[in-house]
């Protein structure tokens, strides 16, 4: 927007122009007429500064003005939208705490007038958050910046205020992005030679029949991407993304129509990666580039197993609230192996089966001491038959108290592994 100067120059390229844009222009009346300030010189033909309190809506577009798609807004309101003849007639805004306040009507006319739903909305100083959160409003997917993080965290919460106010069966997500500029920026963000952005992303996650046309799925593809760069902010997450995203671009090609198809009609994102892991297009991809493919996912599946077996695992909050004691005392006992605990990308998990009603399975620390082993092979020794105990579980053996057959299968699984 050009606030004071309402029409196109006349001697002078339109903006955008010579970069291969047209552009059309619209005005919009503030209501705010007054004697104002800024009048050059006074009571003298000197530099008299005329103003008026109306800003300029610049619409660049390249190639043809026509776009096809949805007729989303209804004709009565389109032509109100539209204002007579390209002039808007609605207040302004003044905020002490922001340099260029508006009401949210000035982005819900721009946003529904020249976008279509799941149309991106870039907004790169994003300031109050005002775009932003009529973008997700309105199901636009939003991309705005701004190096202040109090602007950042703001935008994010108003954000996501506006996605738990859509339609109950459609999810979000909104990410930030760490961007930096080498070069000194020319607005009001100050004279700095680097700065850092935010960058906030946020895009609806729609059902995959919605999301089946092209434009659509590219759409959501960038935006996944974008989420996924978000997360490399520290160099250990940044390596394993490398890994992983290189595994994907290497069985991604080998999928077929079929399993492509299921993983996009996944329920969640979750499930539509296992989808694709676990299609025998990928085990045989995976098996061509590394013998001992099979061999990592089945420790995978295994270390699954036994993290969801008898009634899952704790984290070390859920077991401090449990035993009435602290978190530093849950993480004493395990580093003094009196508690079975499995590390995991979410740090420590404890399988809750070794706990009772009353504490701690009763004879579970002197078995954990005489089983020398790591953890996650003591957490499958426990849920696993032995024959020294008659093909019993270890763990049923210890629950029916019979906590000396227990020790003693412990101690020779330790001497001379499983039988």
């Amino acid at each position: 927007m050009a606030g004071g100067n309402p029409y196109p120059p006349t001697s002078s390229t339109p903006p955008g122009q010579s970069a291969g844009s047209s552009v059309r222009w619209l005005v919009w009346d503030k209501l705010q007429a007054g004697a104002g300030t800024d009048r050059g010189s006074i009571n003298s033909a000197a530099a008299p500064n005329v103003t008026a309190p109306v800003e300029s809506v610049l619409v660049f577009f390249r190639g043809n003005w026509h776009r096809s798609g949805p007729a989303a807004v209804p004709h009565q309101a389109c032509l109100e939208l539209c204002g007579p003849r390209g002039l808007w007639r609605f207040p302004g805004m003044a905020e002490p705490s922001s340099p260029a306040p508006f009401l949210e009507e000035l982005p819900e006319r721009c946003i529904t007038l020249f976008s279509f739903p799941e149309d991106v909305v870039a907004d790169p100083f994003v300031g109050r958050g005002t775009t932003a959160a009529v973008a997700a409003r309105l199901g636009r997917i939003a991309w705005a910046s701004d190096r202040d993080q109090t602007c950042v965290a703001a935008t994010q919460e108003w954000v996501a205020r506006e996605h738990s106010r859509r339609l109950e069966n459609e999810r979000y997500h909104v990410s930030s992005r760490q961007l930096s500029a080498e070069s000194k920026p020319s607005s009001c963000l100050g004279n700095v030679d680097v700065y850092t952005m935010n960058l906030i992303t946020s895009m609806p996650r729609s059902s995959a029949t919605e999301q089946a046309s092209e434009g659509s799925s590219h759409r959501a593809l960038v935006a996944a991407a974008s989420r996924v760069l978000s997360t490399g902010d520290r160099a250990d997450r940044a390596a394993f993304l490398a890994r992983a995203l290189n595994g994907l671009a290497d069985v991604v090609p080998a999928l077929g129509t079929r399993t492509l198809d299921e993983a996009a009609h996944a329920p969640s994102d979750y499930q539509a990666l296992l989808e694709a892991v676990n299609s025998p297009e990928v085990a045989t991809a995976w098996q061509a580039s590394d013998p001992f493919a099979a061999a990592h996912q089945r420790a995978v599946e295994l270390k699954r197993h036994l993290l969801e077996a008898e009634g899952g695992a704790l984290t070390v909050a859920e077991v401090a609230k449990r035993l009435g004691i602290s978190k530093q005392a849950i993480d004493k006992r395990r580093r003094a192996r009196k508690l079975l605990a499995l590390e995991t990308s979410r740090g420590f998990l404890y399988p809750a089966w070794q706990f009772s009603d009353d504490g701690v399975l009763p004879g579970l620390e002197q078995v954990l001491a005489a089983l020398e082993a790591a953890p996650w092979t003591q957490a499958s020794w426990f849920l696993s038959g032995d024959s020294r105990l008659g093909d019993a579980r270890p763990l049923e053996a210890l629950r029916r108290g019979h906590l000396q057959q227990v020790l003693r299968a412990a101690a020779a699984y330790g001497e001379q592994g499983a039988a």
